[in-house]
């Protein structure tokens, strides 16, 4: 650290994108970052690690009510977590790199990004929707032109109607079980 004269000397480090084939073999269940990984930022590892824990424990406390306790049920975690956990970690990835490199064109672009987001309430919610697990909303190439500035920023609110059709269902969350329908 002595060495370091400035500290634009510093780059952040380069991610990698990581995750298991598997998540389940046998009787055994891998979850948070030794079934994948994000970059260290907005509390994304932490949230999938929770998220993987609540459907493993759910799925397990099933198991044992039911006394159908049997390796193949363990599947169940794997089909629901890994293609949420893939989403997650290429969103994840794609953020690491745009804070990875400190070119002025770089940053002015990562800049520009995050002043749109704030400014269009959807692409705002996605984020805010996707970064947090409870649901997922992919983003279009029209928002990607939003976010670079190449189309205005949209001005019309969501309805809750919009919001929650994106929100994960505890169908989705809890496949194994049989939950009545409202």
């Amino acid at each position: 650290m002595t060495k370091l004269k400035n500290w634009k000397d510093i780059q952040l480090m380069i991610p990698t994108a990581f995750y298991a084939d598997k998540y389940v073999d046998g009787k055994l269940a891998i979850l948070g970052d030794a079934a994948h990984t994000v970059h260290p930022m907005a509390g994304e590892g932490m949230n999938m690690a929770i998220q993987d824990a609540d459907v493993l424990g759910e799925l397990l406390a099933e198991m044992y009510t039911s006394g159908r306790i049997s390796p193949d049920k363990l599947k169940w975690y794997e089909k629901v977590r890994k293609p949420r956990a893939e989403n997650m970690i290429s969103l994840s990835h794609l953020s690491a790199i745009a804070y990875s490199y400190s070119n002025r064109v770089i940053t002015g672009i990562r800049r520009k990004g995050l002043k749109q987001i704030e400014r269009d309430k959807t692409l705002q919610y996605k984020q805010m929707l996707n970064v947090s697990g409870l649901g997922y909303w992919p983003e279009s190439p029209w928002d990607r032109l939003i976010q670079a500035g190449m189309l205005p920023v949209r001005k019309t609110e969501l309805s809750a109607a919009d919001k929650s059709h994106y929100f994960y269902t505890e169908q989705e969350d809890y496949p194994w079980k049989k939950v009545e329908q409202p």
